[in-house]
């Protein structure tokens, strides 16, 4: 079985790469004590992956590479400008390995990348991504755009003026705009992030970001994962990226790991892709606090309460500053989070698969219905005040819910019948088993089946995130009790 799914593909580049771990000392990649191998069809996702080339245990070590031949944001990089973020490091480490050729020490590493053929939305048209329903995820790929054009220009002048004579480095590494386009994306999806230090008492633990030869061919499956990723420094084999089984497998299996992202929106706007599985999965209601306050207001005629602007305007520094999740922080760390910049501006504001809502706005939209006296009666008992308040609030969730669907250009019935999929093929984690199970908010379809068009890789990968935002929304709504 092993044999059969690594033969499929891999060729001289993947054999290369292999040999060239085992000789520098990774362990599972080559030789007597092989465990992995690439394949261009691996089993459970028929796409370029690793697969176990021998039975293994829960525990047992499958790749193991040592630190020393994966390229990271820590290490040095001429040709980098300085103040870059650590995707635009990685990606200038990249180029300068590819522009050495074969005298790279890394040249099996870098011949086995797959430069240019990684299609993500940065990639896309922009009808494709104007087809994006969801605010948040746009901002995400405006702001993506401009980092790699901001950093390119860096980038170039840097190492223009170095080709003149004019500055550091020593060794300019041009590049094209395609070029360093293709390095960022590989980057920002086949890159993990390593503790590589626990932080002390009063210290932060220090984080690195690393591309791993080999490793970087895992696939992600955020339900079925098998495979669990740790960065080791055990003194005598030294400091390594290690990768060991969940649980017992079997020889010719994908190996799969779980890429960590909460919800679907990192995996569609950096790697390209929307999961089947995506068991917490989100979709925010607002995207910032104080879009939601005044939503709230305007939409209970409350805004010129002078009792709820007050409270408003104190529940904004609150949601601004991070929260329930700041506070969290400051007493794991002893540090002020929040105000590193850099925040989510949605985290709080989101409602999750399975119908939970995000407890930060739930508690705002009570406390403002408290600022304007709302609630039963004086002779109602402590727990029926509390219930009542807590039904209002989760009454105007599903009020926002219901906005935003019928807000959307396509209903969640035709999102479902352009892809030819029921909820479930969305995202087998949701609890509609079919389309008839669907609440009414989720529209109608309005196309007979033989007047559809047959979607693109793009448009079907916008498609299935735009429907399955809208599968969390309307989990919402067919929750008769609140969730947290």
């Amino acid at each position: 079985e092993a044999e059969a799914a690594a033969a499929c593909g891999g060729g001289d580049t993947a054999e290369e790469l292999a040999l060239w771990l085992h000789r520098d000392g990774a362990e599972g990649a080559a030789g007597e004590a092989q465990r992995v191998a690439m394949s261009e069809c691996a089993p459970a996702t028929g796409a370029r992956g690793l697969v176990t080339t021998v039975a293994a245990r829960s525990g047992d070590v499958l790749l193991r590479v040592p630190l020393a031949m994966c390229l990271t944001d820590l290490q040095p990089c001429d040709s980098c400008p300085d103040g870059a973020p650590w995707s635009v490091r990685v990606a200038a480490r990249l180029l300068e390995e590819r522009a050495k050729g074969d005298a790279s020490a890394y040249a099996p590493f870098i011949a086995s990348l797959p430069w240019g053929r990684v299609t993500t939305p940065l990639q896309m048209g922009w009808d494709d991504t104007q087809a994006i329903q969801w605010a948040h995820v746009r901002q995400e790929l405006y702001e993506l755009d401009w980092l790699l054009n901001h950093w390119y220009e860096e980038y170039r002048q840097r190492n223009d003026a170095a080709e003149d004579g004019k500055a550091t480095p020593a060794t300019p590494v041009p590049a094209l705009l395609g070029d360093f386009e293709a390095a960022l994306t590989l980057v920002h999806s086949r890159t993990f992030l390593a503790c590589v230090e626990e932080g002390g008492s009063n210290a932060s633990p220090w984080f690195a970001r690393v591309l791993v030869p080999l490793g970087d061919m895992i696939n992600h499956d955020g339900v079925a994962h098998n495979t669990a990723w740790t960065y080791e420094d055990d003194g005598l084999a030294g400091k390594a990226m290690v990768f060991r089984a969940t649980r017992d497998l079997l020889a010719g299996e994908e190996i799969l790991a779980d890429y960590g992202h909460q919800c679907i929106d990192d995996l569609f706007t950096y790697y390209g892709f929307v999961p089947r599985g995506a068991p917490a999965d989100a979709a925010p209601l607002f995207g910032a606090p104080i879009e939601a306050l005044e939503w709230w207001l305007f939409a209970r005629g409350q805004e010129e309460n002078e009792a709820a602007l007050e409270r408003a305007n104190a529940l904004l520094a609150w949601m601004e500053g991070g929260g329930h999740d700041a506070a969290a922080d400051v007493a794991r760390s002893g540090q002020d989070t929040a105000a590193g910049g850099g925040k989510d501006a949605t985290k709080g504001l989101r409602v999750h698969i399975g119908g939970s809502v995000d407890q930060q706005l739930l508690e705002a939209f009570v406390a403002l219905e408290l600022a304007c006296d709302a609630g039963p009666g004086e002779a109602a008992s402590e727990a029926e005040v509390s219930k009542a308040l807590l039904g209002e609030a989760h009454a105007m969730v599903k009020r926002r819910c219901r906005e935003l669907l019928q807000a959307a250009p396509s209903s969640l019935r035709e999102d479902l019948a352009a892809l030819g999929e029921g909820p479930q093929g969305v995202n087998s984690a949701c609890a509609f088993a079919d389309e008839a199970e669907l609440p009414v908010e989720a529209g109608a379809t309005k196309l007979p089946q033989e007047a559809r068009e047959a979607l693109s890789a793009a448009e079907e990968s916008v498609a299935r995130l735009n429907a399955a935002k809208k599968i969390v929304l309307c989990e919402v709504l067919a929750n008769a009790e609140i969730a947290l």
